[in-house]
């Protein structure tokens, strides 16, 4: 979805504008992910004080996805951090999809 906003233009003030529109719509898509999905099968987290932070923090983390795929030109290296931002989820917040057995 990047690319496919991204390239329409090669440059220019519209390339930018493209590349703005295409963030905001993969934000929209991500966040729509884990509304839909991942909000319905992940228990719902205690309300503490940084739980303010957790859409903001991941809307900054999901533009960091693009921007090493960008510098990286590869899906590998943001493959990489995904499973380290989700091992994390999983290990520390002990987080499962799998049912209790």
């Amino acid at each position: 979805m990047l690319d496919a906003w991204r390239n329409r233009w090669p440059e220019g003030r519209r390339r930018l504008l493209a590349t703005t529109v295409a963030a905001l719509l993969l934000l929209l898509l991500v966040g729509l992910i884990h509304a839909l999905f991942w909000a319905r099968v992940l228990p719902l987290a205690e309300a503490t004080p940084l739980r303010r932070f957790a859409i903001p923090l991941n809307a900054v983390l999901t533009l960091a996805y693009g921007l090493l795929y960008y510098r990286s030109r590869s899906m590998w290296p943001v493959f990489v951090l995904h499973l380290l931002v989700n091992a994390q989820l999983v290990l520390i917040a002990r987080y499962s999809i799998l049912p209790d057995l």
